[in-house]
């Protein structure tokens, strides 16, 4: 088939005859996927916007001037949207973060991400400022798997003074927190 026949579906397509348009479709289709598959790298993302292509290409057929070849505009649209497309994977992308919580991912909002981190960074600072004894108190029974009973006994306390204790150092950690964010 030729690109004068392209011109004869194109005219009947304008004249709305739908069997013109599905011809102009089935013709191009296959082209325009490959292009879409080279440019995105991504299967299905290929067949997404091969759909928006012959979307736009349906909507817009009256502004089909002929200055070029039909398939030669209707690539032209597929790049565009193609360019459109990686742009809006590209800002996805940057918005999220891939977290891992017990062994599943979860995609996570940058700016949540972001907000994690520096919590983290500050906890740490604030952490570092304690002595060994008080960081032992809050920390071992998270980091050590040290029940209240054992720090107890290592000390030779009761675990109700142990509770108090940790309450007290959490208390002046979530003060020097909010210090911090400040």
């Amino acid at each position: 088939m030729s690109e004068a026949h392209d011109l004869d579906l194109v005219d009947a397509a304008r004249a709305g005859d739908p069997a013109a348009f599905a011809a102009l479709h089935d013709r191009h289709r296959n082209r325009v996927r490959r292009y879409l598959l080279s440019r995105l790298r991504d299967a299905a993302e290929a067949d997404d916007v091969t759909q928006e292509v012959f979307l736009r290409v349906h909507r817009n057929l009256d502004r089909f001037e002929g200055r070029s070849s039909f398939s030669t505009w209707i690539l032209g649209i597929a790049r565009n949207e193609s360019l459109f497309r990686m742009r809006t994977l590209r800002r996805r992308r940057q918005r999220e973060v891939v977290e891992e919580h017990d062994g599943l991912a979860e995609v996570v909002p940058l700016d949540r991400a972001l907000d994690a981190r520096r919590r983290l960074v500050a906890t740490t600072r604030v952490l570092e400022t304690l002595d060994e004894d008080r960081r032992e108190l809050v920390l071992g029974p998270v980091v050590a798997d040290l029940p209240i009973s054992e720090l107890a006994r290592r000390r030779g306390i009761k675990p109700g003074a142990i509770k108090s204790r940790q309450h007290r150092i959490r208390q002046s950690l979530h003060a020097a927190l909010q210090e911090d964010a400040s």
